[in-house]
């Protein structure tokens, strides 16, 4: 019998030493991997192989979705995401493992992607915020015009009280801590 890893003869098991067996059993579990993880895969290609690398591809299962374009980029490629990369997604669909439409970039090139692409929120309400960009300007406006006219923590509270908000809110605004992408109504 023959060892089944370096194929030189072996009288009592399927592998000439443990150190064949370890091998063997090393490369075969990695490409069984790979297999079923493709195996997983919904592949969508509208009805021809030459489209598949138009639709997304999502992985069947509900569990690790945040991990799936690693090991789809890693699988695909034949390396690990280089050091201190993401895996962006062309397609804008974060749970798509199709692997032209995944790349690897850095954080501030996705942040790029999204505002190009139109899908931040910023503008209208960030962070699900209850203050509209009109209130952020009227809160602005009424903290320059009344700063001197009485204490500051009066001044918090009426503004808070009348945009029904806290005065943290209402103090980080005032002092332009927060939104500050929003310009003045004159700027």
């Amino acid at each position: 019998m023959n060892c089944l890893h370096c194929n030189s003869f072996t009288t009592s098991s399927k592998f000439c030493s443990r150190q064949c067996c370890a091998t063997y059993w090393s490369v075969y579990k990695t490409a069984h991997k790979v297999e079923r993880f493709w195996a997983k895969a919904e592949i969508k290609h509208f009805g021809s192989p030459f489209l598949l690398a138009f639709g997304c591809w999502q992985f069947k299962t509900k569990k690790g979705y945040a991990l799936r374009s690693r090991e789809a980029w890693k699988y695909s490629r034949g390396q690990e995401v280089p050091e201190g990369l993401y895996i962006n997604h062309h397609c804008d669909n974060g749970l798509c493992i199709n692997p032209w439409h995944i790349y690897a970039g850095t954080q501030r090139q996705n942040m790029l992607d999204k505002y190009r692409r139109g899908r931040n929120d910023t503008h209208r309400n960030p962070n699900n915020s209850r203050i509209t960009i009109v209130e952020v300007r009227e809160i602005r406006n009424k903290w320059d015009a009344n700063v001197g006219t009485m204490t500051e923590l009066e001044l918090k509270r009426i503004i808070a009280l009348e945009y029904n908000t806290t005065i943290g809110i209402v103090t980080r605004i005032g002092r332009r801590e927060t939104w500050r992408h929003i310009l003045e109504e004159n700027g």
